[in-house]
């Protein structure tokens, strides 16, 4: 059976991210270097937690399985340095919560790309609509003086 993952309180940790989108970054909170159980941990877990954190940005703070998070990580991730982070970093998932949350991250994104593609097929057929033409049957473009010519 897989294991997967997610991080914990993503929402709050992570509070500006859509729910449309992936980000280019994250936030580390200052409040780590007060958390007992962060401290608690060894180097190698805390740059694990930081890297997780990284890839779940990609997905509203969810994980795939080990072999995944090794292969994006380009490094052997085991069970053992995982469970350094449980429960109070990161928390496992049933694939039924996962597959779950995959369909409805799915469902989000094609429902906000159906809404910009009509959104902008409506705003080009508006603006194609009110197209102004001069003496020549161009478009006339508002900067432009109506005598000039792009060849000149």
């Amino acid at each position: 059976m897989n294991n997967f993952y997610k991080i914990n309180n993503w929402n709050e940790l992570q509070a500006n991210q859509k729910a449309n989108q992936s980000t280019p970054w994250i936030k580390v909170h200052t409040k780590l270097l007060n958390d007992l159980q962060w401290n608690k941990l060894n180097d190698m877990a805390k740059a694990l937690y930081i890297e997780l954190q990284l890839l779940a940005s990609e997905n509203l703070g969810h994980l795939n399985d080990i072999d995944d998070i090794s292969f994006r990580l380009r490094r052997n991730i085991t069970h053992e340095i995982m469970n350094q982070l449980i429960p109070y970093f990161v928390s496992e998932v049933s694939q039924e919560e996962h597959e779950g949350h995959q369909e409805a991250f799915k469902e989000i994104l094609k429902s906000q790309k159906d809404s910009k593609s009509e959104a902008g097929k409506k705003g080009a057929e508006a603006r194609w609509k009110n197209h102004e033409y001069d003496s020549r049957g161009q478009v006339k473009v508002p900067h432009m003086d109506k005598d000039t010519l792009w060849d000149e």
